[in-house]
């Protein structure tokens, strides 16, 4: 019966992982295909290129863009446009369209939007595009922009999220509690739904840009080689992920099933959906009173920058995995007996993923040591630091040799982040003094709702402001919600309370010292950063993302703290603090 048990288990698996691919498969072939783009600048003959296309020459240049647009008789009509510099014409089937008053035709970073449904008739369609480029960079990129309304799309997309929660559902319950993997599956679900509007290229860091991390992927699928650390922008970063990332590109180059860069950010979402899951198999063996672990666990899978971060492409999302999954390892080693060579794997593939995985080597060196104040066992220390240096020197090889023979021919200032340091812009750097790490400016957090790297007036200067308002929305706005956003900031202002009355109240067990470790280890290491290169943006909470699974224990550890010494108003106020806080988080992505 167990047999038959588990053979329905996972035949309902596949089942719901099939209706996924293709409802999802659907949404996409609901919306205006692109294809055959061709581009000829100053009217030289025309080639394929694939978009986004961008190009770096000196001075003043037209660019024509050509392409087909396909209309089915369910398809949305919206497409966006975005110029590098300027759109200065459009054509659809030869019909011109008045850009004069377009708004945003000049517009590099959103472009412009517009509905082309009296233009466009069944089937194919001619796209003209002329961009004028000035000096320095240029190029053009096109999105097919969905109808969250149309009802073909909300059947399809109903669908998707159907088979995307049963398929979470039926593979974690295997060693989740049912009530956590329905919570996982409806924290995908939400992802899922902020990802059917938000192409590839909103709120994403340093893709598109020349030399990005679109560029070292399509480095690697285009020449089947490493870029040197020296000559690009996110160059110097270790290639695990884009290792990863090239392959699912080059496969949907070549299947003409979903658009490559729409499959890397479903890998982003798969991949933070693995996150999710060590930090809830963390939790559930860390928290064994089942109302507190659901408190805890709402507030992690329902953070709100955890939901942008889910959909964005870029190696961040490889090292939240690697992390999650590696500190689980590590309690696994603390807590069960388990060897030590699986935390060690995976804490070497986070460093040549990046290199913050270099606080799961710290995390381990530190227990180790401790193990040796403990129980005196000269040989087992010995053993234990001579493979965990075995793995560390192996992984640091992989991730900055390349960097350290350039910073020693002299073709870069710095070995950590190669050439990056000169060509920050100068209006991103801030006070790099102990008044700026220590204070926190209270006013302007609550005031305003977001961070912003460019103006001081955002909290910037401030090491706290930036780190915990980052914390939230990263460095993003979000204008239409800016009401939802300002009563969060002051929300989790209370959740940082709790968080800190848990550290601070908690037993002296095995379990808090991982924990603690890897919370001020990853602060630690967020403020080194920002020491050594003073840049607003060095403080964005993404960059140590993971810990917001011990800050999810410790807000759990505040609640049985507040429960067994009698105080149950704050101790029911942390289960209304954390559902407040996910509604609107929530009520924000929705």
């Amino acid at each position: 019966m167990k047999k038959v048990y588990k053979n329905l288990t996972a035949h309902a698996a596949v089942f719901f992982a099939l209706l996924f691919f293709a409802a999802f498969w659907m949404t996409r072939q609901q919306m205006l295909q692109i294809d055959k783009t061709t581009l000829s600048i100053d009217g030289q003959t025309g080639k394929t290129v694939a978009l986004p296309y961008s190009l770096k020459t000196p001075g003043s240049q037209r660019l024509h863009l050509e392409a087909t647009l396909t209309r089915r008789f369910f398809s949305t009509t919206r497409l966006r446009i975005i110029p590098d510099d300027c759109i200065a014409s459009l054509q659809i089937n030869g019909k011109p369209i008045d850009v004069s008053r377009l708004s945003g035709r000049c517009d590099w970073a959103h472009g412009t939007e517009l509905d082309l449904a009296p233009y466009l008739e069944n089937g194919k369609n001619r796209l003209q595009v002329d961009i004028r480029k000035k000096d320095g960079v240029g190029g053009i990129n096109l999105f097919a922009v969905p109808d969250l309304y149309h009802p073909f799309h909300m059947l399809f997309q109903f669908f998707a999220m159907l088979g995307l929660a049963g398929w979470i559902i039926f593979v974690a319950k295997k060693r989740l509690p049912l009530s956590l993997s329905v919570l996982l599956a409806a924290s995908a679900v939400l992802q899922l739904h902020y990802l059917s509007y938000t192409d590839y290229s909103t709120r994403t860091f340093d893709l598109l840009i020349s030399t990005g991390h679109l560029d070292y992927i399509k480095m690697i699928v285009d020449h089947l080689r490493l870029p040197n650390p020296t000559q690009g922008w996110e160059y110097h970063q270790p290639p695990l992920y884009y290792l990863a990332a090239a392959a699912v590109y080059a496969l949907f180059s070549y299947l003409p099933i979903l658009d490559p860069l729409t499959a890397l950010q479903l890998l982003s979402l798969f991949l933070f959906t693995v996150f999710l899951y060590y930090a809830l198999r963390i939790l559930s063996l860390l928290i064994s009173d089942k109302k507190v672990l659901l408190a805890s666990s709402v507030l992690l899978l329902f953070w709100p920058s955890g939901i942008i971060h889910s959909v964005r492409i870029g190696n961040d999302i490889l090292f939240f995995t690697l992390f999650a999954s590696g500190l689980f390892a590590i309690l696994q080693w603390q807590l069960k007996g388990a060897k030590l060579w699986p935390p060690l794997l995976l804490a070497s593939l986070a460093l040549i993923t990046k290199a913050n995985g270099i606080i799961l080597f710290g995390m381990v060196g530190i227990l180790i040591l401790t193990q040796l104040y403990r129980t005196k066992d000269a040989k087992t220390f010995f053993k234990q630091t001579a493979v965990a240096l075995l793995f560390f020197v192996t992984a640091f090889a992989v991730n900055f040799a390349d960097n350290i023979y350039y910073a020693l021919i002299s073709n870069t200032s710095d070995w950590l982040v190669s050439n990056v340091v000169n060509t920050i812009n100068s209006r991103l750097y801030v006070a790099n003094d102990a008044f700026h790490y220590l204070y926190f400016d209270l006013k302007t957090y609550l005031k305003e709702p977001f961070i912003n790297p460019w103006d001081d007036r955002y909290g910037r200067q401030f090491f706290w402001n930036y780190l915990l308002k980052s914390s939230l929305f990263s460095e993003f706005f979000f204008h239409a919600k800016s009401t939802v956003a300002t009563i969060m900031g002051a929300l989790s202002l209370l959740v940082f309370g709790y968080i800190s009355l848990g550290l601070a109240t908690a037993r002296k067990q095995k379990e808090t010292l991982v924990m603690a470790l890897a919370l001020f280890l990853s602060i630690a290491a967020l403020l080194v950063y920002r020491i050594k290169i003073p840049v607003a943006c060095n403080t964005d909470f993404r960059y140590i993302y993971p810990v917001i699974i011990p800050m999810a224990y410790f807000y759990g550890r505040a609640m049985i703290f507040l429960r067994k010494h009698g105080l149950p108003l704050p101790y029911y106020g942390g289960y209304v603090l954390a559902i407040l806080f996910s509604a609107r988080s929530i009520v924000m992505f929705y």
